[in-house]
């Protein structure tokens, strides 16, 4: 989502948290079939896969962190009630704090399909 111009920036300085719906963007990055899926979902599905891989966790567990190490310090908001998916979260708040800036910054440019200057 690309939110209007300095609506993150305003939200910090007034101590504003940001509430993230859909927070696990209906499964495109942890699983969900995509058939003609554009690059930069697939790239970043991916990504989120081997981060979880490597760490030893779910898919869903790195897109919630990612989303909570933001800056702006983000509350997701994963609306489903299928026990295996919220399950599935658990790990989320150990992996935004495990979360390096290398690879926030991964998933951010990744997501975008471009690097940001």
């Amino acid at each position: 989502v690309v939110f209007p111009e300095g609506l993150l920036e305003h939200c910090m300085l007034e101590n504003i948290q940001i509430q993230a719906w859909s927070s696990l963007a209906k499964g495109i990055y942890t699983g969900r079939s995509m058939d003609n899926a554009p690059e930069e979902v697939v790239r970043t599905r991916e990504l989120v896969a081997e981060m979880a891989r490597r760490k030893e966790t779910t898919g869903e567990s790195i897109v919630l962190g990612w989303l909570m190490r933001h800056p702006a310090l983000i509350q997701p908001v994963i609306g489903s009630a299928n026990p295996e998916r919220i399950l599935n979260c658990r790990d989320a708040v150990k992996q935004a704090g495990l979360m390096t800036r290398e690879e926030w910054y991964a998933l951010y440019t990744s997501s975008r399909g471009k690097s940001v200057t």
